[in-house]
C-alpha cells in the first residue's frame, strides 16, 4: 500500500520499509467502543496505531468526575508513554468509536525503536503534538465558553472519521468536557438552533462544518496547525 493510502497517517510518514518492518511485528485488532484500554496505575502491555475509531484520554477527579484531555484516532497512537521507556499509565483511556488498530506488544514496540532513529524522531514529534495541545486544552477548558468547547470537540471527533455521523449521548459527551448532562443539553441546543448540527437520541449529524469551525474557539485550529506543521508530507 502506498504510504498515501495508509489508514494511519502517523504509520503513513514513515518511510515504507520502516513501515513494513513495524507492521511485520503487529496484529490487527478491533477497538469496540466502551472498551476500556489503561486505568491510572495499570501497566501498558501494548501501543495501538488505530485505523479507524476514536479512543478518548480522560483525567479521573474520584469515581464520577473527569475531563478529556485527548482525542486520539488515525492520525496517532494510544501507548506513547512505551516510547520514553515508562510502562504505567497515569491516565484513562477508552475507545468512544469503534475501529481497527494495528498492535505491537510494548517489547516489539521497544525493539522497532531501538533499531529505528526515524521511528524515535516521529513519535518524538507526536509526543510534542500532544503536549501542545494538552496545554490548550487545559487553557480552553478554563476561559472558553461550553458552546466553543463543544463545537472544537465535535470537529476533532469529525476529523478522525469518515462520516457526518457519529453516536455520542448527553451524558458520555458531558464526561468529555467535564460538566453536568443539563449544560451539554444547553450548548448543544445553542448548536442546533443555529443549524450547525442535528442530534437526535445520541445520534449527531454534522450539517454546516464552515459554521461550526466559525463558533469554535481558536484551540481547534491551533491544535490542527500544529500537527499540520510537523506531520504534512
Amino acid at each position: 500500500m502506498d504510504r498515501s493510502e495508509f489508514p494511519n497517517r502517523l504509520l503513513a510518514t514513515l518511510p515504507n520499509r520502516v513501515r513494513r518492518r513495524l507492521i511485520s511485528q503487529s496484529i490487527e485488532i478491533e477497538l469496540t467502543a466502551g472498551e476500556t484500554l489503561c486505568t491510572p496505575g495499570a501497566r501498558l502491555l501494548h501501543a495501538d496505531f488505530p485505523l479507524a475509531g476514536i479512543v478518548s484520554t480522560q483525567i479521573p477527579f474520584g469515581p464520577y468526575s473527569s475531563f478529556q484531555v485527548e482525542l486520539a484516532g488515525r492520525e496517532g497512537m494510544i501507548g506513547l508513554p512505551l516510547v520514553f521507556g515508562v510502562s504505567i499509565a497515569t491516565l484513562h483511556r477508552h475507545v468512544q468509536l469503534s475501529g481497527a488498530s494495528i498492535r505491537l506488544t510494548a517489547a516489539a514496540l521497544k525493539q522497532e525503536l531501538a533499531s529505528s532513529r526515524t521511528l524515535r524522531e516521529t513519535l518524538g514529534r507526536y509526543a510534542y503534538v500532544l503536549r501542545a495541545q494538552l496545554a490548550e486544552t487545559v487553557g480552553c477548558n478554563s476561559f472558553h465558553l461550553l458552546e466553543a468547547r463543544l463545537a472544537r470537540w465535535l470537529l476533532e471527533t469529525l476529523d478522525r472519521i469518515d462520516s457526518n455521523e457519529f453516536h455520542l449521548t448527553h451524558e458520555l459527551l458531558g464526561r468529555m468536557l467535564g460538566v453536568r448532562r443539563e449544560s451539554i443539553t444547553s450548548a448543544a441546543s445553542f448548536l442546533r438552533k443555529r443549524k450547525l448540527v442535528r442530534y437526535s437520541r445520541g445520534e449527531i449529524t454534522i450539517l454546516d462544518r464552515e459554521g461550526l469551525e466559525a463558533v469554535s474557539c481558536q484551540c481547534y485550529r491551533s491544535a490542527k496547525g500544529t500537527y499540520e506543521r510537523l506531520f504534512s508530507s
